[in-house]
């Protein structure tokens, strides 16, 4: 176990518990911990019939000043019938934007899906979003599916 660090942001004494990761560095810089170079995103996973982007879950992105630009975002994903396919994204809340999504995901049992191009991402703080739709389907029982990612640098 590593020591208790203690640090001041913006006048407000924090004391971050000790175990070898910080969010500052001594120089004061913010820093992500990671893993094998992944930002795990972790939610619930959630299913639905909709034809709408529903919320699977929010996060704070840190901003790319902070800790760097993706190389690639991934969620698990799935759809619950042969006949349904599932759109996924992520999307900043803040500003309006999505920042990579995949269209007719169709992987019958949980998988990594590769949300592939990635656009809009902000230098600044934002709210991102995991949305998932039923993009193809018809049914209570053809879902589609998503829930945790990561963000890889």
């Amino acid at each position: 176990m590593g020591h208790d660090q203690e640090h001041s942001i913006n006048g407000i004494d924090h004391t971050f518990p000790g175990g070898g990761s910080t969010f500052l560095r001594d120089d004061g810089q913010f820093e992500v911990p990671t893993f094998g170079g992944a930002l795990p995103v972790s939610f619930t996973s959630l299913e639905t019939i909709s034809g709408t982007y529903l919320e699977v879950g929010t996060f704070i992105w840190p901003g790319s000043d902070k800790v760097g630009t993706p190389t690639m975002l991934e969620v698990v994903g799935a759809v619950s019938n042969v006949s349904a396919s599932a759109d996924i994204r992520i999307y900043d809340v803040d500003n309006g934007n999505t920042i990579a999504e995949v269209l007719g995901s169709s992987a019958l049992y949980p998988t990594i899906v590769d949300l592939g191009t990635i656009s809009n991402v902000t230098t600044d703080e934002a709210l991102w979003q995991i949305q998932v739709r039923r993009a193809t389907g018809s049914g209570a029982n053809q879902k589609a599916v998503a829930g945790s990612g990561s963000i890889v640098f």
